[in-house]
């Protein structure tokens, strides 16, 4: 790495933070559907001051907000339909029924789960781009169960850490693997 990427590199690390009162000691995937969700799916980052309203046991991670997503754009503001069909055929590998019911209500018609093809896949991609992210994430965690979703997510996905609200100043992180420490 040259000097002046490392600089850039520094220059978008920050440190956020995640108060509970039950400890959590790594970020867990059937932990990552719990609450309201308004920002996607993930656990929740923010400040040391409103992570403290949250709960007594501290964690924070040092991120790179760069690899984060608004929770708030459109899908296609940060991926292309290839990388959305591309997570679709592999939820499709998992359940070819939740697919099914999300591409007769964007309007394809198909008489049974079994119709769902890669051209099917495709228009659906196409289709979901106009989404915003949170709320791409939401209906595809509870289609397919936050477990799947996230592995999925993060197979396609593997730059991205997560979703992030500069207004609420709100980080979803949906990668488990980013490490946190506790405070």
């Amino acid at each position: 790495m040259k000097f002046k990427e490392f600089i850039n590199e520094a220059s978008n690390m920050v440190t956020i933070y995640h108060g509970d009162n039950y400890g959590i000691k790594k970020l867990d995937p059937k932990l990552m559907n719990n609450g309201n969700n308004q920002e996607g799916i993930g656990i929740y980052f923010g400040t040391l001051d409103v992570a403290k309203d949250y709960g007594k046991n501290i964690v924070s991670a040092t991120v790179n907000k760069k690899r984060f997503w608004g929770s708030r754009n459109l899908m296609s503001k940060h991926t292309n339909f290839n990388m959305v069909q591309m997570l679709f055929r592999y939820l499709h590998k998992i359940d070819n029924e939740p697919l099914y019911f999300m591409a007769t209500d964007w309007g394809i018609e198909l008489s049974k789960p079994e119709e769902v093809n890669n051209s099917v896949l495709r228009q659906l991609a196409k289709n979901m781009m106009s989404e915003e992210v949170r709320n791409f994430q939401i209906t595809m965690a509870q289609a397919f169960g936050v477990i799947d979703f996230v592995e999925t997510w993060n197979k396609v996905f593997s730059d991205n850490l997560g979703t992030y609200n500069k207004e609420l100043d709100f980080y979803a992180i949906i990668n488990p693997k980013v490490k946190v420490t506790s405070i």
